[in-house]
Formats: C-alpha cells, structure tokens, sequence
C-alpha cells in the first residue's frame, strides 16, 4: 500500500461551482498539501467552456464573484492554479482578453492547459506559464504523441491509454514532459475521439453488447487499488489528474480519499453510486447496482496482468 506521503501535491482537480464558499474552503483545509493545482476555465463568454452546465454556471453574476474569490484563495493554500482553452474556435485575441481578465482580478496563472493549434498565441499571451497538452487533443498511440512539434511542461493521458506504461515512459522520458494521468473520466476505449452525445452513447452500447457492462467498466475506470497494489507501473506519472468540474464538493473530498487511502471497497459499501467516484461516463450509472466488486476486481486483475486492450485504431463511424 501505498504511503500517505506518496500523494503530496500529485492532484490536479477539477474546480467545482456547485459548492458554497464556505465548503470549498474546508475542502483546501483538507487536502491542499495533496493537490498540485486547481485547473479551470474563465468567466469570460460560453466560447471558452466545452461544459454545457459550466457555462450556464457562468451566466449567474454571484457565482462569477464566488468563482473569483475561490480562485484567490487557491493561491492563498499554495496550490497552483490552471487556466484550460480546450475548446475549438478559439483566437488570439481571445487568449489576450484572458490575460487581461486574469490581471485585472490580481491572478498569476500557473499553466495553462491547451489544444495544440493555440501553443504559440498563448506562449505569447503568458509567457510564464507551464503548457499543458489538453486530453482533448485526442492522440490514439505513441505516433501522434511522436508528431507533437511544441515541447509541453505536461501531457494529459486519458481514454484507452490510461495503462499504457510504455506511452508513459515515452512521454516522461522521450518527449521531456510530466505525465498527467486522468484516472476517472471513464471514457470510452474504442471511439477513436468525442464526438458527440448520441455518438457517446452508441459507442457505450455496441461495446457492452461486445464485451459485457462489467468488463467495460473495470477498463475504462481506475481503483484507487489498481495504484496501492501497483496493477500496473504508474512510476512515470507525474500528477492524477480527476474530473470533477461538474460535480460538487463532497464528490471531489470522497474521490480524494478514496485514492490517498485506498478505500475503494468501503465507498462502495457506503453506496453503490460512489462507483462514479472513479468513472464519470454517465452511461454507467444505470448498471451500478448490477456491478458485482469481486468480479470487477478480477477483471482489472487480468486486463493488469494480461495487458489487455480492447483498442483496434479509429473506429468512427
């Protein structure tokens, strides 16, 4: 098992606006000395938000000035703050309006998480900031991580690559940047790329009918076990990065314990919705009370030991 020591400032967590003031402070009382950084999009027009729900969040005034003071005192906790332009359309006049917003509210931007057709602008528009390779990028294999032209501080893995320790140690030792393990997207190992809602859920249904909703699930989640008991070599991971911008305050501080002391078992005992802490595909849900542990827990078992994928190149439609 893995030492408590071991997870100091490894996270990078998703800023929630379904929370008060008061709960998200006591979430930083907690568990600053874990997070590295606190990653979000800005206040500043619907364009910047690839969330539907972030962006109606947005649209509030009182929770904009909420936003502004939660961001504050994230620098206060010593945790590093990420602003994401991961979204298609953007301009450099765009990234030059954020930086003024950013200014003007008295923020340092840590990093800046990014699609890689607006490295340059945004190199320009902050110059001090570490660059995060967005995982809405979409690379499928070590070769579109190998075409790569810009060198990024960090590279987010996610979707079928999550146990790819081979793609691990070529990001952290070829191409010279931390890797960023998104651990609970939950996102679906065979779609080649979002695409859309329906495209989402169609991928999720042929591929149950294929392989069954257990398997599905223990392939496209993380147990926090699956790093306690080392399933597979994490050595080369950086920082755990969990989705949680949609979600609320309570979901982010049980996540956070689940994986700092391996309580997988526990929280699902608690109640079979906290299955979700560790994959946030909503298709899911429907077939939590259905999922059997030890039978999960096998399956992780053999995909670990065994290496499997069910990952056969781009298989849109």
């Amino acid at each position: 098992m893995l030492e408590e020591a071991f997870w100091y400032k490894k996270f990078s967590v998703g800023l929630a606006l379904d929370t008060t003031f008061e709960e998200f402070e006591d979430l930083l009382n907690l568990y600053a000395d874990y997070i590295n950084n606190i990653y979000f999009s800005l206040p500043i027009g619907e364009r910047f938000h690839n969330r539907f729900l972030v962006a109606q969040q947005y649209n509030n005034p009182e929770i904009v000035e909420m936003f502004w003071k939660m961001v504050r005192l994230i620098k206060r906790y010593g945790i590093k703050t990420e602003v994401v332009f991961n979204t298609r359309g953007l301009r450099k006049s765009d990234f030059d309006l954020a930086k003024k917003y950013v200014d003007a509210n008295g923020i340092v931007v840590d990093k800046v998480g990014i699609l890689d057709e607006y490295y340059d602008d945004v190199k320009i528009a902050f110059p001090k900031a570490h660059i995060v390779n967005s995982v809405n990028n979409m690379p499928n294999n070590i070769e579109d991580f190998s075409k790569l032209i810009h060198q990024y501080d960090e590279i987010v893995i996610g979707r079928h690559l999550i146990r790819d320790s081979k793609l691990i140690k070529y990001v952290d030792n070829v191409l010279d940047s931390k890797v960023v393990l998104l651990v609970n997207n939950g996102c679906s190992h065979t779609c080649g790329g979002c695409d859309s809602v329906e495209y989402c859920q169609y991928v999720y249904q042929r591929d149950i009918a294929k392989y069954s909703k257990s398997f599905i699930f223990a392939i496209q989640s993380i147990f926090p076990y699956e790093f306690h008991e080392h399933y597979f070599d994490f050595s080369n991971v950086s920082y755990f990065k969990i989705s949680t911008r949609t979600s609320n305050t309570k979901y982010i501080m049980k996540c956070l314990d689940s994986y700092i002391h391996n309580s997988t078992k526990e929280y699902i005992k608690l109640d079979r919705g906290n299955y979700y802490l560790w994959s946030r595909l909503g298709w899911h849900v429907d077939y939590f009370d259905e999922f059997e542990y030890e039978e999960i827990k096998k399956i992780k078992m053999e995909i670990c030991k065994k290496g499997i994928s069910i990952w056969e190149g781009n298989n849109k439609l």
